[in-house]
């Protein structure tokens, strides 16, 4: 009797541990039908639907085309590609080649179906202006990225904001803002990851440069207004900000 309840908890503990690996590999995309891309499919003349899952309408030369044109993935590093029925996965391989694993769980993605990108970073357009956010891991400083005109612009963001999230795992946020002090440009949220508080810097597009022309502050919840004060027509900005 002993030995029969002894095998059948044996086989009741390995009937679980097999469902619970069926249940993971289910929820896992790294165990799902993936498939590598080999560098040939992202040659100029390739014939790239022999190399993709069935479906896709997407080059992978395209698509990573596309995460460099977003700013998640250096066009001049080598890397490695990866794909499941719907996504192609890329991961840098400048040093070493990543994990397929690695490679899976990472934004680095494009829809083969649409051309998509799921996780495409944050940024705000203002007229032929366009500024990016990059937030990095933890330990990677964030980093802002100016376009104009679909060309990267040399710019240097101002100091107070990179000192507030430097070595802290901050992160920016950006927004555009009209009208406000009779101007129009980007408003760069720079949150602290040590001590959560906010430095908004206002920054004006004005001919060929951006100009900062305001800075509020405060703790999360603090929130900043534009209202015409003196009633001339022009938003003033009105800062709620809590002081301890």
């Amino acid at each position: 009797m002993k030995t029969s309840v002894i095998r059948h908890c044996r086989a009741a503990a390995t009937s679980f541990v097999v469902a619970a690996a069926a249940l993971a590999a289910a929820a896992d995309p790294a165990t799902n039908a993936v498939v590598k891309i080999p560098m040939e499919a992202f040659a100029k003349d390739a014939d790239w639907k022999s190399f993709v899952p069935a479906g896709f309408t997407v080059s992978p030369s395209d698509a990573h085309s596309e995460l460099g044109h977003a700013w998640m993935l250096s066009l001049k590093h080598a890397f490695v590609c990866y794909a499941d029925d719907r996504y192609y996965y890329f991961g840098d391989a400048f040093f070493r080649e990543p994990s397929r694993e690695r490679v899976l769980r990472s934004n680095s993605k494009v829809d083969g179906r649409t051309g998509e990108i799921p996780d495409r970073p944050p940024s705000a357009t203002v007229g032929d202006w366009t500024l990016s956010v990059r937030n990095g891991n933890t330990g990677e400083a964030p980093a802002l990225r100016l376009v104009r005109g679909g060309e990267p612009v040399d710019w240097q963001l101002p100091e107070r904001l990179a000192a507030l999230v430097a070595g802290t795992d901050g992160k920016f946020a950006v927004s555009p803002f009209r009208g406000i002090l009779g101007f129009d440009g980007f408003r760069v949220d720079a949150f602290s990851g040590t001590t959560g508080s906010r430095l908004s810097c206002y920054l004006a597009v004005k001919g060929d440069d951006l100009v900062p022309v305001a800075d509020s502050f405060g703790d999360p919840g603090d929130e900043d207004h534009a209202m015409d004060l003196d009633g001339d027509g022009v938003d003033e900005l009105v800062c709620d900000v809590t002081w301890e």
